[in-house]
Order: C-alpha cells, then sequence, then structure tokens
C-alpha cells in the first residue's frame, strides 16, 4: 500500500530532525573537554597559590605585564588573570572569583584603558566568549534564550572552532603546571602589516574609534563603580591603572572619543576617594623602546610600569588605612 504524500513528508521531516539531532550529539561528544581560554583563566584563579596577595586583572595589556612584583609583594605572590579582549562586565566576573578564592588577597590592580569605557563584548560581535563565561558567573550580556542554550554547549563556547579538536589530542592531562602555561599566552596581537606605523594606525583607530560605541559609556561608569564597591567591601585595596602606549597610538587615536571616555573614567575615580588611580596615558617616562607594538609593553616597559605603581600608591597623596 503506497504512502500518502503527507506522511512521506512527516517521515523526511523527521529523518532530518534525526539526523540533526545525531550531529548535535556528535559535536557535543566530540568537543565535551575541549578547554577554552577562558576555562584556562578560571583554573588558573582556582588552581594557584592560596599566597596570593596581589590580583591583577584586565585585558592583553594587563596580561603583557605577567606577574609583576610591585607594592613589594614577592613575584611568586602575584597572580595575573587577565584574558586579551576582556570587557569591564567580564573583569568584573574574574574580580568576584578572585576575592572568593584568594584569603591572603590585599590589592587588586585593574588595567583600564579609556576606550574600554566604550567597549564591550557584544558591541563588538564576540557572543562566543560572552557565553565562556557563563558556566562560572550563571550570568551573560546577553541572556537571551537562545545563548543561554548556545551557552550550554562546549561546541558553541569554541565558537564552533574544529581547530580546537587538534590540540585536545595533542593535550596531556591536564594539572597546575599546565593550567599556569596556558595563562601565560603571548598577548601580543599578531599583526598582518610589516609596516610598523601602519600596524599602530590600524590599532589606535580599531581600539578608539572602530569598536568604540559612545552608548556604552553609562553603562561601564556603573559597571565600573560595582567592581569598586565589590574590592573595597571585602577590605581589598582597589588600584586602577591606565596603561602606557607608543606614541603613534596618541597621535592617531580618535580625540573626541578618547577625552569622553577619559572624563568618564576620571568621574567615577574622583568620587572613590579609597581608589588609588594611576594614569600613565601620555606619561613621558614611557618611549617607544618600551613597547613591542602600539599598546603593549616589553621588558623595560614592564619595569617602568611596575615603578610607577609602586612609587604612586606609597606616594603620600594615597596612603591610607582600612
Amino acid at each position: 500500500m503506497a504512502l500518502s504524500k503527507s506522511k512521506i513528508f512527516c517521515i523526511e521531516v523527521a529523518a532530518i530532525m534525526c539526523f540533526f539531532i545525531a550531529v548535535i550529539i556528535v559535536l557535543e561528544v566530540l568537543f565535551a573537554d575541549c578547554p577554552t581560554r577562558i576555562d584556562y583563566l578560571f583554573a588558573s584563579i582556582r588552581q594557584t597559590s592560596d599566597s596570593v596577595e596581589v590580583a591583577i586583572v584586565g585585558n592583553s595589556h594587563a596580561g603583557a605585564v605577567g606577574r609583576l612584583s610591585v607594592l613589594n609583594v614577592d613575584k611568586e605572590n602575584v597572580g595575573n588573570y587577565s584574558v586579551s579582549g576582556q570587557d569591564l562586565f567580564h573583569a568584573q566576573m574574574v574580580i568576584s572569583e578572585v576575592i572568593s578564592n584568594k584569603k591572603k588577597l590585599k590589592y587588586v590592580v585593574l588595567f583600564v584603558d579609556y576606550d574600554m569605557l566604550g567597549y564591550d563584548l557584544l558591541s563588538t560581535n564576540q557572543r562566543y566568549t560572552d557565553r565562556e563565561y557563563y558556566k562560572y558567573a550563571d550570568t551573560m550580556q546577553d541572556m537571551s534564550l537562545a545563548n543561554r542554550l548556545m551557552a550550554t554547549s562546549n561546541f558553541f563556547r569554541c565558537n564552533r572552532d574544529f581547530s580546537v579538536l587538534k590540540e585536545k589530542y595533542k593535550r596531556s592531562e591536564s594539572n597546575n603546571e599546565t593550567v599556569l602555561k596556558q595563562q601565560e599566552e603571548n598577548f601580543i596581537p599578531v599583526t598582518t602589516t610589516n609596516d610598523e606605523n601602519e600596524a599602530c594606525r590600524h590599532r589606535a583607530t580599531e581600539m578608539t574609534g572602530i569598536k568604540f560605541t559612545r552608548s556604552l559609556i553609562g553603562e561601564n561608569q556603573k559597571i565600573l563603580q560595582n567592581i569598586i564597591d565589590r574590592v573595597l567591601s571585602s577590605n581589598v585595596q582597589l588600584i586602577i591603572v591606565v596603561p602606557p602606549k607608543r606614541s603613534c597610538f596618541y597621535e592617531y587615536a580618535n580625540k573626541e572619543n578618547t577625552k569622553l571616555s577619559k572624563d568618564a573614567l576620571y568621574q567615577i575615580v574622583e568620587s572613590n576617594n579609597a581608589v588609588c588611580f594611576v594614569d600613565m596615558y601620555g606619561n613621558e617616562m614611557f618611549n617607544d623602546d618600551d613597547f613591542v607594538d602600539a599598546d603593549h609593553p616589553n621588558p623595560s616597559g614592564v619595569d617602568k610600569i611596575k615603578k610607577v605603581i609602586t612609587n604612586e600608591y606609597f606616594s603620600d597623596e594615597h596612603k591610607w588605612s582600612f
């Protein structure tokens, strides 16, 4: 007996659905134990020494300084919990996790570029990174049903990147040393040109123009205030650092956006007297030889950053006690 067209249609639809379900199951099995860089970040927070007294948090500019031995704290007692491209919303999650896990924590050094006041992951089409944090903080910038569902899938947390499977099969059993090595990655962006000046122009334009959204300034001010409240209420001292740039970055940066974000940052800092604020943007102590590119310091630049933070913190203006 021949099947009716409607039954054939239903069978075809069911077969297609079964096929897609099978593909999803296979992908989830393949990607199940593939860690993302945010997995390494949070594993680093939870596995590094309980003796950590200084936590450095921020984006690649903070990551490039490594475990900076500042404030009379030995390098071994410093943790750098930064990740490239991190915005203030997600830095807030990291700081909360650090405070919860580090009982001897005395200082949080938060690196905040001016342009971070006009930046977040959603506006720069990085929802996949937003999803990576979800399992650790149970919140995202985009809490839509679709994004929450994708955040429970490691395939989508890995941004559907099949190259991570190669690393999966190369990777030996994870341990503390592996986690630390993954966190101390190279934070320097890959450039697509050998023209140093052109690369610098592109970087400055990207950070202060292309990726900058003025409407985000108010929201990022609120987030920064939440960070300040969280840190200070935990009896931890907060140091906000604006990192330096190479001279060409200042030349090509969008002047109007830079002023808007600088004013917004200063407004928050000036209303919170208990925060030590160290602004190195335009600091003449730094020269072009202190950078590997437009905005990432080399060892000599890192050493100067260390000195500026320490000297500024211990200046009479910023001495305080809880």
